[in-house]
Formats: structure tokens, sequence, C-alpha cells
């Protein structure tokens, strides 16, 4: 089986992303874009993240400052959407990544005043 990962056009929005394509047929795998959604932002007491889901997969999530540290990880999610409490944060700005199969499949900033 070859694997290759090319980068293609979304006519929806003109963004670039990612795929992997093996040698089966119908066989593409989105592995950069999730389509996002994080709010409030800023904020200073939880984010609401908000994300498209593949059936039967798993996802995490890890915060981490601009230092590069990991400050929360959850878990194996599986809903497409999760709340986080940020109440204990520092103000500051901060970068949520999603990631599942140990890849990181996308990721935002936001800041905590």
């Amino acid at each position: 089986m070859v694997i290759k990962t090319l980068q293609a056009a979304d006519p929806e929005n003109l963004n670039l992303r990612k795929v992997r394509v093996s040698g089966e047929k119908n066989s593409l795998t989105n592995i950069t874009n999730t389509k996002l959604s994080l709010y409030p932002n800023p904020t200073s007491d939880y984010i609401i993240l908000q994300y498209d889901v593949v059936k039967d997969k798993k996802y995490s999530f890890e915060i981490r400052n601009m230092k590069g540290d990991i400050l929360t990880r959850i878990n194996n999610n599986t809903s497409g959407s999760e709340v986080i409490s940020v109440k204990s944060f520092e103000p500051g700005l901060y970068i949520i990544f999603v990631i599942s199969e140990n890849k990181i499949l996308d990721s935002a900033k936001f800041s905590v005043i």
C-alpha cells in the first residue's frame, strides 16, 4: 500500500489542508482540519471547544502556555464539544491542541484575562 501526503485547496473556504491518500479507493483522511471553534475569547472562567468528529475516533486536548508547558490534558473525548475551566490560569496567551491517534489535528490560540 502506498501512502502519500498531499495539500489540496478546500473549495468552501480556500484554506489549504493536508490529506492522506492510501492505495485503497475512497480513503482520503483529513489530518489537519477539524473545523475547530473556541469561545469566548478572551476569557477568564472557561472556554467552550467545538469541533467536527469522526465516528469511533477518540480525541484528546492539551492546553499549553507560550513556553510549551502542558497545563491541562483531557483524554478520550468523542462528543464534539468540551467545556474547559481556565479559572486557575494566569492572564496571558495559551494554545489548545486537538490530538487523535498521536497526531495534532488542529490548534487554536486563546487569551485569559
